[in-house]
């Protein structure tokens, strides 16, 4: 992708963003993303359950995901990338695309450095554990988010028969019972359930079924998790 494109993409995406990459760390995603990617020098630290170390090894972010691509950026702190929980206070970056080269895998993550904002791939010798958000979802406690258009289909296919279910509240707990696609084009089958399972003295009521895709037209993550659980 030409450099200039994908910043001029990645400004969109990151504008959209309701918060700054720091404070997503509590909440969730406004952008699309597949998956999250931990930086051990930006990350590893807190992650361990540190303290947050005065200096960190800088980062460099690559226009494309080859070996020998030019420099993008370089980021030398974890607020300068968008970050999200992927578990309990462990801290890892936003990834919009995955490359391969060969057997290695190159992450695009989206970056602000001063006033500029963009997207960048970080190497794999850069790069620590990736969490897909299929696992991320069907692991922790999920929730839907702003981004769900009220929709359930009876198989995961824009085509499939569909019916339009009422939220009861926002952010309404779900179950996500599996998943279809690959990362760019996933699917949830799940189940909407009338309470959060951490409150509730009895089981959560199941208020319908159905799948679901992950991300609505406009690029909006349409479920999340809430990482540290009840």
């Amino acid at each position: 992708m030409n450099p200039r494109r994908a910043c001029a993409a990645a400004v969109a995406i990151v504008a959209a963003c309701a918060a700054t990459a720091a404070a997503q760390d509590d909440y969730f995603p406004r952008g699309r993303i597949v998956g999250s990617v931990e930086i051990p020098a930006l990350q590893g630290a807190v992650n361990r359950g540190g303290p947050e170390p005065a200096r960190t090894k800088p980062v460099t972010l690559y226009t494309a995901p080859v070996t020998g691509a030019r420099a993008m950026t370089v980021v030398r702190t974890r607020s300068q990338v968008l970050s999200v929980e992927h578990g309990y206070e462990q801290v890892s970056a936003g990834v919009v695309e995955i490359r391969m080269q060969g057997d290695r895998r190159w992450y695009r993550v989206q970056f602000q450095v001063g006033t500029w904002m963009g997207t960048g791939w970080l190497s794999p010798r850069d790069a620590g554990v990736y969490h897909p958000l299929a696992a991320m979802l069907q692991s922790g406690l999920a929730f839907l988010t702003d981004g769900w258009d009220g929709s359930l289909y009876s198989t995961p296919r824009a085509g499939a028969k569909r019916r339009v279910v009422e939220r009861g509240r926002e952010h309404q707990d779900i179950r996500v019972l599996a998943t279809s696609g690959d990362g760019e084009h996933l699917w949830l089958r799940v189940q909407i359930i009338d309470r959060s399972p951490c409150s509730a003295a009895t089981a959560p009521a199941v208020v319908a079924t159905g799948w679901m895709p992950a991300y609505s037209r406009d690029g909006r993550i349409a479920a999340w998790h809430h990482s540290r659980g009840c």
